[in-house]
């Protein structure tokens, strides 16, 4: 299913405890065959756009599936949904030296430094990708506005300098909308009365 550039897996929903962590989980035999280990990056080639991931071995009653597991904000960053087929390959991302990010939908003010310590440090950044930050009982969504140097994507290193604009980027300007879980229900149910 792929070759040494390459491998081709089906989406599926992130296990709870992996949600917002900007990893995927393949099975190691996958992770072989494109000549990664745990830890490192890869990118998630989707229908129109990329994104990009730390990846972790699957779960053990994964290891005999085709499955790459990814959570809702890295599927949103690839354009891709739960089945579609996916093109996974390694990512050789350096150090940012700059990252600057801003808030979907509120202002806001948030340490730049406690943010990088916190949840950013290691992670892969690109322009225009969601990074969603847990506040309390839900998250904060923020827009990764730009990388220094440019290029495909970067990670958040020690050195890397990170700026948090408190204007915020305004929902029409993400590259693709928010479906919630309260809008899936009501999916769910509209389906259900019109009997498929």
């Amino acid at each position: 299913m792929g070759s040494n550039n390459e491998v081709s897996l089906r989406v599926a929903e992130a296990r709870t405890r992996d949600v917002g962590r900007l990893i995927v989980r393949i099975p190691q035999r996958y992770m072989r065959v494109l000549g990664i280990e745990p830890g490192e990056y890869v990118e998630i080639v989707g229908n129109k756009r990329s994104a990009y991931a730390q990846v972790w071995p699957a779960y053990t009653d994964d290891e005999d599936k085709d499955y790459i597991r990814m959570d809702g904000v890295l599927r949103q960053n690839a354009g891709v949904s739960i089945g579609d087929v996916v093109k996974v390959r390694r990512a050789n991302l350096r150090s940012a030296q700059r990252v600057t990010i801003a808030p979907v939908g509120e202002y806001i003010r948030v340490d730049p430094d406690y943010l990088k310590r916190a949840y950013l440090l290691g992670k892969p950044v690109w322009k225009g990708s969601i990074i969603e930050i847990p506040y309390y009982t839900g998250s904060i969504r923020f827009m990764v506005t730009s990388v220094t140097p440019p290029g495909p994507a970067a990670y958040v290193g020690i050195d890397t300098e990170v700026q948090v604009r408190e204007e915020p980027v305004r929902e029409m300007e993400l590259t693709m909308p928010r479906v919630t879980w309260r809008i899936l229900v009501t999916l769910r149910r509209l389906r259900g009365r019109l009997g498929n």
